[in-house]
């Protein structure tokens, strides 16, 4: 299935896609013993910009439970999401 997706004069230029920054364990408690969930594809979303990776990768610690994804945005990045006029 092909998606369409707007380009927007920022987008063009801080391609090509920027990786996450990932976390070296879970986010909320420090611990290294997660596990993988599952890859999602976040292309189809409305708010979905090609700067960042088709992809999501969702982990889940094995010791709090938590479920998050496997790294975060940089504040580069996060300009391009959360422009004004996105």
């Amino acid at each position: 299935m092909s998606v369409a997706v707007e380009l927007r004069p920022s987008e063009v230029e801080a391609n090509p896609v920027k990786p996450r920054v990932l976390y070296q364990g879970c986010p909320l408690c420090k611990s290294g013993n997660v596990g993988s969930l599952r890859v999602s594809d976040c292309a189809s979303h409305p708010l979905y910009r090609l700067v960042i990776a088709r992809t999501m990768t969702w982990l889940s610690c094995n010791e709090c439970s938590h479920v998050f994804t496997g790294g975060y945005f940089s504040s580069e990045v996060n300009e391009v999401l959360f422009e004004k006029n996105a």
